[in-house]
């Protein structure tokens, strides 16, 4: 899109992104600073920065770092909705409430789903701080926790509730004699041993 095109020529375009994922996030703003008209459309009002889920999930004060509002991001190029057809003859978009938007060139960066709380169906940040503010409340009260899986995402969640809970037991079970991916032998020593000396229990 834009190759060989002048300035006045990419002003005319008129691009729609739907998601505001990573993809769909870099994508506006490589279109934001080139200076070619968009939209970027998503159901949720914030882009959801996962990468730091697990440990608002268990420190919820964590929740705006991981939050982040699109409106303050994009401005009016940004539209809070749900697409639910798309007319690629035509180049017009449909949103869920009836809306219907026109353009030039159409970006699909959707993403991918996953479980909570890396992944969540909360539209609002409202929602989500909530939602990390419920699993904070519920890990407070265990007393043993189990972690199913020691990839990293098993490993660090481990880490992010020792880092709080001194006292929990936490056990992670795996199915993997490597732990957290398939890395060095000295990256697996050194690992396990820090879980040991964490007082965390792995199970393979």
């Amino acid at each position: 899109m834009g190759s060989g095109a002048s300035k006045e020529e990419l002003r005319t375009r008129d691009v729609v992104v739907i998601g505001a994922g990573y993809g769909g996030i870099q994508a506006a703003l490589s279109l934001k600073k080139a200076g070619i008209p968009f939209k970027i459309i998503d159901p949720k009002e914030y882009f959801h920065h996962c990468v730091g889920a697990l440990r608002a999930s268990v420190f919820p004060e964590y929740a705006n770092k991981v939050a982040i509002p699109l409106k303050e991001a994009f401005g009016t190029s940004f539209v809070q909705g749900k697409a639910i057809s798309l007319d690629t003859e035509n180049k017009s978009l449909k949103l869920e409430d009836g809306q219907e938007l026109k353009y030039t060139h159409c970006i699909i960066a959707v993403g991918s789903l996953g479980p909570i709380p890396c992944r969540s169906t909360q539209t609002s940040i409202s929602g989500l701080t909530e939602e990390y503010k419920n699993i904070s409340e519920e890990i407070s009260k265990a007393r043993s926790i189990m972690i199913v899986g020691a990839g990293a995402v098993g490993v660090e969640m481990a880490g992010e509730i020792r880092e709080k809970y001194s006292e929990t037991k936490i056990t992670i079970v795996s199915s993997q004699e490597t732990l957290v991916a398939d890395f060095t032998p000295k990256f697996q020593k050194n690992i396990k041993s820090i879980l040991e000396d964490q007082n965390i229990q792995v199970c393979m």
